[in-house]
């Protein structure tokens, strides 16, 4: 088992935009496991929760508050069903592997839409009905037709 610690660091208080980040403990740093970033400690880190879970577990975290969940990004994972999971630009595969616990080739193989930006998406498999709906209301290009 590993402690994890939802934690924004002191340097993240002089940004517009305050973000969480889940963190290990390495004597008097904080590292930043999906980045692979390390960062001293300090008496005005801010820390929310802490949890302990297996090192192959991180989608159990709550990954709601932090950097790496966002729902109103253009870039992200689209499920079979239309479901919307967003991430910061190029952070696809960190997503499926930290946040959804899946390899990327899993969803690849199970059909779901690698969403770049507003304009660009792939898919591995023909796309669902719900996602051709969910693409062509947000004004994606779409070829072919559903089956």
């Amino acid at each position: 088992m590993e402690r994890y610690y939802l934690v924004s660091p002191e340097k993240e208080k002089k940004k517009d935009k305050r973000f969480f980040y889940w963190m290990r403990e390495n004597d008097d740093n904080w590292v930043q496991f999906v980045k692979g970033i390390w960062c001293p400690k300090t008496n005005k880190d801010e820390i929310k929760l802490c949890a302990e879970i297996d090192i192959e577990e991180t989608f159990l975290l709550d990954w709601s508050n932090t950097w790496l969940h966002r729902p109103d990004s253009s870039a992200g994972w689209l499920n079979r069903d239309g479901r919307f999971f967003g991430c910061p630009w190029h952070y696809h595969d960190h997503l499926a592997k930290f946040v959804l616990g899946y390899e990327v080739p899993e969803v690849e193989d199970a059909g779901w839409v690698r969403v770049q930006n507003s304009q660009y998406y792939t898919c591995e498999k023909r796309l669902s009905a719900e996602q051709e709906n969910w693409l062509a209301t947000r004004g994606f290009k779409i070829f072919g037709t559903s089956f």
